[in-house]
Order: C-alpha cells, then structure tokens, then sequence
C-alpha cells in the first residue's frame, strides 16, 4: 500500500530550517515550567532544544557536549518525565506552558 503524499505547504519551521525557529514562551512561564519538571538544568538546556527540533549531533555542538552525552541526558528526560520519545517530551512541555499560562478554571470569591 504506498502512503505517500504531496508534501503540504507550511508556514512554519522546515525539517532542515528548524534553527530559525523559536518556541513562543514568555519567561515566566518557561521559569514555572522548569519549576514544574524538576529536571537538572543540564536537562533543561536539552529539552530547551527539543522545543526546536534539533537532532543529537546539532544539540551537542549547540551545547558543547558529546553525542553520546546528549543521548545520556535525553534517557533521563525520558526516565524523569514518563516519556517514551522526544514527541512526548515536546508534548508534555507544551501542554504543561499552556495548563500554567490558563486561568484558573474556578475563581475563588
């Protein structure tokens, strides 16, 4: 059965164009979703990445660090997290920024 489709236009960030994208979070909320994961900062900085699409090899020269370490530290994202991918981590920091930046669904009186 072949899948393939037209590839579709986008507006935003290509595969190879991902360095030109940034994650929309003002800092506080990225200070209460740091608070919230209670990763090590080093963890941070990965995940930091992850927000922006970067592959191992990009993240270690962003960050000065080993390939080899970089997937170090993504086993533990994985392990502190729950998540089983680097989508799921992406999702789980996503979803975290937005539940924080909403309202409170029941206003106190």
């Amino acid at each position: 059965m072949n899948r393939s489709r037209a590839p579709a236009e986008r507006s935003g960030p290509s595969r190879t164009g991902a360095e030109d994208f940034e994650f929309p979070l003002d800092a506080a909320t990225w200070a209460a979703v740091q608070a919230e994961l209670r990763l090590a900062p080093q963890l941070v900085r990965v995940v930091e990445q992850l927000l922006v699409a970067k592959r191992d090899k990009q993240i270690a020269l962003e960050l000065g660090i080993a390939e080899p370490t970089v997937r170090t530290y993504l086993t533990r994202i994985f392990s502190q997290l729950g998540a089983t991918d680097r989508m799921e981590v992406v999702l789980r920091v996503v979803t975290l920024a937005w539940r924080l930046r909403q309202p409170h669904p029941c206003p106190r009186q």
